[in-house]
């Protein structure tokens, strides 16, 4: 069988995936998809998961409930299962929005949001990964937050 794992906002050359072997890794972003725009992402997703004959990772595949719902409807077709949906931790969302802060207070004029829009668009966040991860447990489908 073969082992498809997906990432909400995690690269997949993170180094939590180094012991992952004889696997494609690729990242959303990696996918030509330039003459399939009107395409939904959950479908470019599953296409490139069905045209995959070996065992495939994808960073940044679901950003959205729609979008796993989306990709297990085609993946339902075919007969193909994602075996674990892997997603950010609280350490590592904290970090970031740390990070944030630091830039923010040293270039607070050159950046785009301020400081509390970036929190706010996190808790955002975490409420859809709290969707996305209870539509992959009702589907039988690993989480796990790194």
């Amino acid at each position: 069988m073969r082992k498809i794992y997906l990432t909400v906002n995690v690269n997949v050359n993170d180094d939590c995936f180094n012991n992952l072997k004889n696997i494609e890794k690729l990242n959303f972003g990696e996918i030509p998809s330039i003459s399939e725009l009107k395409k939904e992402r959950g479908e470019i997703i599953a296409e490139r998961i069905i045209e995959t004959k070996g065992d495939l990772l994808i960073g940044f595949a679901i950003q959205e409930l729609d979008h796993l719902v989306n990709i297990l409807e085609f993946l339902k077709e075919k007969e193909l299962y994602i075996l674990r949906i892997y997603h950010a931790n609280d350490e590592r969302r904290k970090e970031s929005i740390n990070e944030y802060k630091k830039k923010y207070a040293v270039n607070s004029r050159w950046l785009d949001n301020p400081l509390e829009f970036v929190i706010i668009q996190d808790k955002i966040f975490e409420k859809k990964v709290t969707q996305i991860r209870e539509e992959a447990i009702r589907n039988n489908i690993d989480v796990l937050a790194i």
